[in-house]
């Protein structure tokens, strides 16, 4: 993302709200990169592989909590 500017970044050693795995199988450590772009990128870069782990935008995180929140109960405090 190029044209877009970085709002932080932070190294995750541990799931957060928006990446997490019910099973454990999703790589850790990560390096989120929050974007302050329009839509309001986030990215889950994984080192070890050196791929995009996880994309989210507003809408995706809205998503998560209207959708899989409720639907799933994919809710950080259950589980």
């Amino acid at each position: 993302m190029p044209d877009a500017p970085i709002a932080d970044a932070a190294w995750l050693s541990a799931y957060d709200a928006y990446y997490y795995s019910h099973t454990g199988m999703k790589p850790l450590p990560v390096l989120r990169i929050r974007y302050a772009d329009p839509r309001r990128t986030w990215l889950y870069l994984d080192p070890q592989r050196g791929i995009i782990a996880s994309r989210l935008e507003r809408s995706g995180r809205w998503n998560r909590w209207l959708y899989h929140g409720f639907h799933s109960l994919g809710f950080p405090f259950l589980y």
